[in-house]
C-alpha cells in the first residue's frame, strides 16, 4: 500500500474555506424554503448583501412581495444562476430583481471610474424563469449598469420583461425567453444606451411591444436570430413587434 503523507495544515485550511464559501453560495443557505408560498424576499436580498458574489438558486418556486435590489458598487460584482429550474414569483409591484450601477459617462475608455471595471462589470443573470403575480410585477429593471448580460431566461405574466432605465451601457440579452407580458418585452424607457444586443430571443404576446424604445438616447440596438411577433393587443395602445420613437429623445 503506498503511503500518502497527510496534507499541510494550510492547504487543509484553504480547502475547507473553500468547502465553506462554495456552500454558501445557494439561496437556501440564507433562509430561502423555495415552497412558492413562504416570502423569500429577505433571504434572497440577505444571499446578495452577503457579497458572496456567485448566487444560485436550486430547484424550487421563490417567492418575492418587493424588489431585491443588487447595489453593485456596495455588494461588488454579482450573477444569479437557476439552471433552468428554479421559478421566481413576483407578488408585488416593481421588478423582480433591479441591479443599480454608479455608470452614467459614455463607454469611451477614458470615462470610467476604477470602481466600475473592480465591483460592477457585467452583472450575469441565468437559468431562472420569472414569473408576475401582480399587474405591475416586472422582471428585470437596470439602471447605471455596465454590460449587463441575461441569458437563456424566461419572464411571463409581468408588465415589463426588461426595463432599461436612466443609463446603461454595452446590454447583451442572449437565448431568453419574454413571452405573455401586458408591457413590453424589452423596454428602452427614456434611457441613454449605446450599444445593446438582442440575439436567439424568443419575444412573443407581450401586449405593449416587442423590443421598445420611447425617448432617451438609444443608439445601436443589434437585433439578430430572434422571433419576435404577435407583440400587441386590441385592448392597448397601438405598438409593434419593434418600435422605436425618438420623438421625445435626445
Amino acid at each position: 500500500m503506498l503511503y500518502s503523507p497527510p496534507a499541510p495544515a494550510d492547504d487543509v485550511a484553504k480547502q475547507t474555506t473553500s468547502s465553506a464559501a462554495h456552500e454558501r453560495d445557494n439561496v437556501r443557505d440564507f433562509g430561502a424554503v423555495g415552497d412558492g408560498m413562504h416570502d423569500d424576499t429577505a433571504a434572497i436580498q440577505k444571499a446578495v448583501d452577503s457579497m458572496t458574489g456567485a448566487i444560485r438558486f436550486s430547484k424550487g418556486t421563490y417567492r418575492l412581495t418587493q424588489p431585491v435590489v443588487i447595489d453593485l458598487d456596495r455588494v461588488g460584482y454579482t450573477s444569479l444562476s437557476g439552471d433552468g429550474v428554479a421559478k421566481i414569483v413576483m407578488a408585488s409591484p416593481g421588478p423582480a430583481f433591479r441591479f443599480v450601477g454608479t455608470h452614467f459617462k459614455s463607454a469611451d475608455p477614458g470615462g470610467f471610474e476604477d470602481n466600475v471595471w473592480d465591483r460592477q462589470r457585467m452583472p450575469l443573470v441565468d437559468g431562472l424563469a420569472i414569473h408576475g403575480e401582480h399587474e405591475e410585477a416586472c422582471g428585470i429593471e437596470a439602471v447605471g449598469t455596465m454590460q449587463l448580460t441575461v441569458t437563456r431566461t424566461h419572464i411571463r405574466h409581468v408588465l415589463h420583461a426588461i426595463h432599461l432605465r436612466e443609463q446603461n451601457r454595452n446590454v447583451i440579452l442572449s437565448e431568453c425567453h419574454f413571452y405573455e407580458n401586458h408591457g413590453v418585452g424589452v423596454f428602452y424607457d427614456h434611457v441613454n444606451l449605446h450599444q445593446s444586443n438582442i440575439t436567439n430571443c424568443h419575444i412573443s404576446y407581450c401586449d405593449g411591444g416587442g423590443v421598445v424604445s420611447r425617448g432617451g438616447n438609444v443608439r445601436n440596438i443589434h437585433i439578430a436570430g430572434c422571433d419576435i411577433e404577435s407583440n400587441m393587443s386590441p385592448d392597448t395602445p397601438p405598438t409593434a413587434n419593434v418600435l422605436i420613437d425618438c420623438s421625445e429623445s435626445a
